[in-house]
């Protein structure tokens, strides 16, 4: 199912709502609370230098749920590096994904991973999470890197038999992002999403710049928006995290943002609000784009392990998604209890990362 794009003005008019003290959503569908500091699982690593897999450890300082879902400031945010064995990887992603180690009955399957190597296809136990899945919350977001390759074309991906259940379940396509490793495209592959309450999918797209390609990120916007307008780039947080204790356990705390107001900026401060049981709230926040920055206003989110089941994505060592006719359907599912342990993000790219 594709959704349509909201139209995007060049215009800077203002576009945004009046500041509250608490955060609607929808009505009570559980009994558990979901810690949320700033975003569902707001976790970011300094730095972008990658290092072999063998000699990466994850380590989690902070972040972590304080007593009464307090949130610790964003300048405490994990510093998350581990070591990805084969042994964790069996546990993500099933015994078929380890090279050689799949049961015997699927060494003639044309979805076992050894049959895919041999079509020029590797289903990957690291890289980057779908961002209709989950996306960072980043403050004070960056222009993305330009990629100086041409991004190839979709791949025709097939939709897996395996989805959540329910009848507002939506089929969310996949995209290429660039691997600094390889120095090539990979494929993240589509999933099944249950939509936020209210929120249609704007899918991100690469924009060719006179230096090359960059990423567009998508968003999860307003069914009901017609309209986004750019704005100006917005300045620079004016705080860190809460500066008060929360007034009891079910409080969350919702961060400050920039308003765009009558031609200028004013500052909306952040907020202890009274959390909903089974939600994430994800917070305001800005998009970079080349034409000018766009406000997405907060909303709240199902729990992660209810959001959709979340495929593996793939590389092609061989361009076989060039051939005609030719369509991938994913095998390979992400464990949600496993990846929340083990992810991290790389602010410019505007994603999380599992691995």
């Amino acid at each position: 199912m594709k959704t349509a794009r909201p139209r995007i003005s060049p215009s800077t008019s203002a576009m945004t709502k009046a500041a509250g003290r608490s955060v609607n959503g929808p009505s009570e569908p559980a009994s558990r609370t979901i810690f949320s500091p700033t975003h569902a699982f707001a976790w970011k690593t300094p730095g972008t230098a990658r290092k072999p897999l063998a000699r990466r450890r994850m380590i989690l300082e902070g972040w972590r749920p304080l007593p009464g879902n307090r949130v610790p400031s964003p300048i405490a945010e994990a510093t998350m590096m581990r070591q990805l064995s084969t042994l964790f990887a069996l546990g993500i992603l099933g015994t078929a994904l380890v090279p050689g180690r799949g049961p015997a009955t699927t060494a003639a399957d044309p979805t076992d991973p050894a049959a895919l190597r041999e079509r020029g296809i590797e289903v990957l136990a690291r890289g980057p999470v779908h961002e209709a899945y989950a996306e960072p919350y980043i403050g004070q977001p960056q222009p993305t890197p330009v990629i100086p390759r041409q991004p190839p074309r979709a791949v025709d991906e097939i939709p897996p038999d395996q989805k959540p259940e329910g009848d507002n379940v939506q089929w969310i396509p996949g995209y290429w992002q660039w691997d600094d490793e390889r120095k090539d495209y990979i494929w993240v592959s589509g999933f099944w999403r249950k939509p936020p309450p209210g929120r249609a999918w704007m899918p991100g797209h690469w924009k060719q710049t006179a230096e090359g390609w960059q990423w567009v990120p998508g968003m999860w916007t307003a069914a009901n928006q017609q309209d986004m307008n750019y704005l100006p780039e917005p300045p620079a947080p004016l705080e860190a995290g809460p500066s008060v204790p929360a007034p009891s356990e079910d409080y969350q705390y919702v961060p400050g943002t920039w308003l765009y107001r009558g031609g200028a900026f004013a500052w909306r401060p952040g907020f202890w609000s009274l959390g909903r049981p089974g939600w994430v709230w994800c917070p305001a926040r800005y998009y970079w784009t080349p034409s000018g920055f766009l406000f997405n206003d907060g909303y709240w989110d199902f729990p992660p392990d209810d959001r959709g089941l979340l495929c593996a994505p793939v590389w092609f060592d061989v361009p076989v998604f060039r051939r005609f006719g030719w369509s991938y359907c994913s095998s390979y599912f992400w464990r949600p209890g496993c990846l929340l342990d083990s992810l991290f993000i790389r602010p410019n790219y505007c994603h999380y990362y599992f691995g």
